[in-house]
């Protein structure tokens, strides 16, 4: 008795993991190389049993290849230009907050100098006549004061809810790039599989197997369990150094990642 080859599932999984072939992502191309190797000895099994059913597995994966990589590097691109304006809005925003940080140190010292009776109260004195020496003192020191406070406000909003806000609405969006990238790869997984089933069936391969509808749905779904490993991971803000998937530390320069 001969024996039966693989299982229409067994060729879908393969197409799954053989997508990592486009990816930027260094285990995934492994992973990737090593299922076309073992693609190859499975053909050469599927063959001896029937060829036509071989032709049919090579060429619905060789058009599944196509699929995914136009899946994945959509995927890829998308994530690489979030992080690049993710990086940019990060530096702009850590700029303001570093200018605000200036203002704290110098709006004292203005004051400090008013206070020490230099030239900053004699020039408010000739712009501004009628005041007295004492009240150009009291408004520098007043100004100083307020704007400390508002560099202080400023510097706050920026260094936290601002910097906050804009690393946030960029991880939203990788997420939403991803689901995207998900619910395609399902659709394209799903149709390989009904196509896979159909030439079993056509080459008599098993009278006996048999997918329902849920069934395959359920398959697809498993199969893909391990797709959080095909995300690409994001950088850290301080040195660009790629972070595990949801990970909010970086190992490399210890820079904890607002979130």
């Amino acid at each position: 008795m001969s024996v039966k080859p693989p299982l229409p599932e067994d060729f879908v999984n393969l197409a799954w993991v053989m997508s990592g072939k486009y990816s930027k992502n260094l285990p995934e191309q492994d992973d990737a190389s090593l299922a076309e190797d073992y693609l190859k000895t499975l053909l050469t099994q599927v063959r001896s049993v029937s060829s036509g059913y071989a032709d049919d597995i090579t060429s619905l994966l060789f058009g599944n290849k196509r699929t995914f990589s136009l899946i994945v590097r959509h995927r890829d691109y998308l994530f690489d230009r979030i992080e690049v304006l993710k990086s940019n809005e990060v530096k702009i925003n850590q700029q303001l907050q570093s200018f605000s940080l200036s203002l704290q140190g110098t709006f004292p010292r203005l004051a400090g100098i008013a206070i020490g009776g230099t030239t900053l109260p004699l020039l408010i004195s000739q712009v501004f006549p009628f005041l007295s020496s004492a009240t150009s003192t009291l408004l520098l020191v007043l100004s100083g004061g307020i704007g400390y406070i508002a560099a202080e406000l400023i510097s706050g909003y920026i260094g936290g809810k601002g910097l906050n806000d804009a690393i946030t609405k960029f991880e939203n969006e990788k997420d939403t790039v991803y689901l995207e990238f998900m619910a395609n790869s399902r659709s394209a997984l799903r149709l390989l599989f009904n196509n896979v089933i159909s030439s079993y069936a056509n080459n008599a391969i098993d009278a006996t197997y048999a997918r329902t509808p849920q069934q395959r749905d359920e398959i697809v779904d498993n199969i893909m369990k391990a797709a959080m490993l095909k995300s690409p991971c994001s950088k850290c803000v301080s040195c660009g150094t790629a972070l595990a998937r949801n990970s909010n530390f970086c190992d490399k320069c210890g820079t904890k990642q607002t979130s």
